[in-house]
């Protein structure tokens, strides 16, 4: 059922949804806090950094590395 409702109302499964938020908590720990990044892939929920770096890098086109960069300019 929520799988459904999420479908509806963002136009996206319930996994990509999953993953949207759990990136755009990476982004803003990645601007905020001092934690390295296995830690907030661990933090946002993520179960290893290989899976946080690829589902980062489809979703915001650069990597986490690159955003940390980005946003430091």
């Amino acid at each position: 059922r929520i799988s459904m409702l999420i479908r509806t109302e963002y136009q996206m499964s319930y996994k990509e949804y999953i993953h949207q938020l759990r990136i755009n908590e990476a982004k803003r720990l990645l601007k905020e806090s001092k934690l390295n990044i296995n830690e907030i892939a661990t933090t946002v929920g993520f179960g290893n950094i290989s899976t946080f770096n690829r589902v980062f890098k489809d979703m915001e086109g650069i990597t986490a590395g690159q955003y940390i960069e980005k946003t430091r300019i």
